[in-house]
């Protein structure tokens, strides 16, 4: 069952409990564009505390042509996303860590000519667009967050009132259409302890828990 067939069922008390303990997938553009258009996020997401996190979806935003040009520049532009980065950090009392970047090195003159060379041939490009399409599933996010509130959380995050939104906002390359949001609906928005320090504690182990198994490079806390 997709989320949107599960929003239709929501009543008074929330989702549907099947609901729970399951991941969901929505594209950030979906959600952006809700926001932007000062429309409620009840067609998009559950509402429920959840563990989440954003991935790049390396999906053009236009379908897949025969186009060299067109290809080039967006493989170009998909390669110099740096994968995560780190500003200002204080590693000790005599060292402090102004800029890191991990990722985004983009190509090196003979790999671009060689790509380009390819590009040119009929029927590459589409092909090589759809393989770089589907390889989003091997990338690892840019950041794992937590809530008790996950509508509220999200439109935050598209609003630029969080780090990781604000982020987002200052890129130059990255935007919500280049990235998607994939949730665990844990427990109803509503519940009595969603506030609590148990839940949070909860929700924080888990976030952490995925910190652990993934590298999210836009993330500024581990859990």
């Amino acid at each position: 069952m997709n989320p949107r067939e599960l929003t239709s069922q929501q009543d008074d008390e929330g989702p549907p409990r099947d609901a729970f303990w399951q991941w969901y997938s929505v594209p950030g553009v979906e959600l952006a564009d809700a926001v932007d258009n000062r429309q409620h996020l009840e067609e998009y997401l559950l509402d429920c505390q959840a563990v989440y996190l954003w991935r790049r979806n390396f999906r053009p935003m236009q379908a897949l042509a025969d186009n060299g040009q067109w290809a080039l520049s967006w493989i170009e532009k998909l390669l110099s996303i740096p994968l995560g980065e780190i500003t200002n950090k204080r590693l000790a009392h005599f060292a402090n860590l102004g800029h890191l970047t991990i990722g985004g090195s983009g190509l090196t003159p003979e790999k671009h000519d060689t790509l380009k060379r390819w590009l040119r041939t009929r029927g590459w490009p589409r092909r090589l667009q759809r393989f770089i399409q589907h390889t989003s599933c091997f990338t690892p996010p840019l950041y794992v967050g937590e809530t008790g509130n996950l509508r509220a959380r999200v439109r935050e995050h598209v609003r630029g009132q969080s780090g990781f939104g604000l982020k987002i906002s200052k890129a130059p390359l990255l935007g919500w259409e280049d990235l998607d949001l994939h949730y665990c609906a844990l427990a109803p928005a509503q519940d009595e302890d969603a506030s609590s320090r148990s839940a949070k504690a909860r929700r924080t182990l888990l976030e952490l828990m995925i910190a652990n198994l993934a590298l999210c490079g836009y993330a500024d806390r581990p859990g």
